[in-house]
């Protein structure tokens, strides 16, 4: 997968589809067609603290006991709400000539660390979850992600298009998980295209 160039960031996709046209103009006019290719790295925003304060949950202060040890147990772990970044990645999707070759990088994001919290919290799947304070990754929220973005790019590309999910595993996700979520993208692979 070295052939693949990476976008780390949706607000990349634009300038990336530009670069990447200019490289392939040619003098030549009958030139092979061009297929567009990109490694997502969907987990990656989430270093930006703008887009991680999207996904962190919003505390409800209705349902935070007066009780100091029972609010700090409670917010030990955060579950991240994905919602917001899968939009961001669809959004920006929708403003580029689609791919006919998607990989989704599910590698997680480096340490989160704010200054404002006392100490930093690394972002973990929601399979292993460590002892430490930490941001969790819903599993079913980057099933969503990347169904949804791969069968909107199929849709729109209405040809061939192929999906493949790496990872480094060392994030902790669950081996079966990857395997579910490596089978369906592959079941879209070999899906027939209706065409109208």
């Amino acid at each position: 997968m070295s052939s693949f160039d990476t976008v780390s960031h949706p607000n990349f996709l634009q300038e990336f589809c530009l670069s990447e046209d200019l490289s392939r103009l040619s003098i030549e006019s009958g030139s092979i067609p061009h297929t567009r290719r990109a490694r997502l790295s969907l987990l990656h925003p989430l270093e930006k603290d703008d887009i991680l304060a999207l996904c962190r949950p919003k505390l409800d202060l209705s349902t935070v006991s007066e009780s100091p040890r029972r609010h700090c147990d409670h917010s030990k772990h955060e579950y991240l709400n994905l919602q917001p970044l899968g939009k961001i990645w669809r959004k920006e999707l929708i403003k580029v000539p689609p791919f006919s070759r998607l990989v989704f990088d599910l590698t997680l994001p480096p340490s989160y660390c704010n200054a404002k919290e006392s100490s930093s919290r690394r972002i973990y799947w929601d399979t292993s979850t460590p002892q430490e304070p930490s941001l969790l990754i819903p599993t079913k929220d980057v099933f969503n992600i990347v169904n949804t973005i791969a069968l909107t790019t199929r849709m729109r590309i209405k040809a061939e298009a192929s999906f493949d999910i790496c990872d480094d595993l060392t994030g902790g996700m669950s081996l079966s998980a990857m395997k579910a979520l490596k089978n369906q993208v592959i079941a879209l692979n070999t899906a027939a295209i209706s065409k109208r």
